[in-house]
């Protein structure tokens, strides 16, 4: 629902992109706040004080992520959706890839299958719009990329995410002063968006 309501929206991308990030951010503290979700924040300071560049890791992570949100909003309204659908379609064969050449994983029955329902939706999208681009490969090459790299940093789970989006804001902030759109449509589909990701 948000892919499509960030293309039809009259607001920015970048707009978009910065409510989303601060609501995602606001919501995220919230719910690591509470008593059950302070090992996972303890573990996310242990994790980036093990090592002097772990919290380089974690900005490189935050970009990353970052460009990945700001382009869900962006791509929509620039016509490139079909491209970044294909993009979401290509992500779960780049992930099988990756774990099973980067991290020697084993690839189940199942994974193989998902593998080969991602492919054949490839084909047929390939077939019919032909729309593979830039978008496309940022997709599907960055959120591979972003999900290797912070598995490897063990930087993974929800403080982490709730870290890398709390890094976005001075960006969303920025974004909310130097675009030109009334916030108050995209308010709540940033909300609902934020909700879920948390």
């Amino acid at each position: 629902m948000m892919f499509y309501v960030s293309g039809v929206i009259d607001a920015s991308p970048e707009a978009v992109f910065a409510w989303r990030m601060l609501i995602t951010a606001a919501c995220y503290a919230t719910a690591l706040i509470g008593r059950s979700n302070r090992r996972a924040l303890r573990g996310l300071v242990a994790a980036l004080t093990a090592t002097w560049w772990s919290p380089l890791v974690l900005v490189a992570t935050s970009a990353l992520v970052g460009v990945q949100m700001w382009l869900f909003a962006w791509a929509p309204a620039h016509g490139y959706g079909l491209d970044a659908s294909l993009g979401y379609l290509l992500l779960p064969i780049a992930l099988v890839v990756i774990g099973r050449v980067g991290f020697r994983e084993r690839v189940s029955k199942l994974q193989w299958v998902a593998v080969g329902i991602a492919a054949v939706a490839v084909g047929m999208n390939l077939s019919l719009t032909g729309a593979a681009s830039w978008v496309t490969f940022t997709v599907c090459i960055g959120y591979a990329l972003y999900f290797a790299i912070r598995r490897k940093a063990r930087l993974e789970g929800a403080a982490a995410f709730g870290a890398e989006v709390a890094l976005l804001a001075p960006v969303s902030i920025w974004f909310l002063f130097t675009t030109d759109s009334a916030w108050v449509p995209f308010l709540s589909v940033s909300l609902s968006g934020g909700c879920r990701q948390a």
